[in-house]
């Protein structure tokens, strides 16, 4: 979920590595509030929303929410696919 117009460049790019590496994944372009977006993902049935937004893209970092248990951690970009591959 990205926050933001540099966080969507940088997202779009994430999305793309994650892809490669056998990750499925969807963008959420329709815009709104964190909580909307949120509320999407889990309406989809996603495991897990990946927020971006300009506290992480300038610590290189994304966090990670579990949409099940509710908990969430940050990771680098670089440690974040790993993550999502458990």
């Amino acid at each position: 979920i990205p926050m933001g117009p540099e966080a969507e460049e940088k997202g779009a790019g994430l999305l793309s590595e994650w892809r490669e590496k056998g990750i499925r994944v969807v963008q959420d372009f329709s815009g709104g509030s964190l909580k909307s977006m949120m509320k999407r993902a889990d309406r989809l049935g996603a495991r897990y929303a990946a927020i971006l937004g300009t506290d992480e893209l300038n610590a290189g970092r994304i966090t990670i929410k579990d949409l099940k248990t509710a908990s969430q951690e940050t990771f680098t970009f670089e440690v974040a696919a790993d993550r999502l591959l458990v």
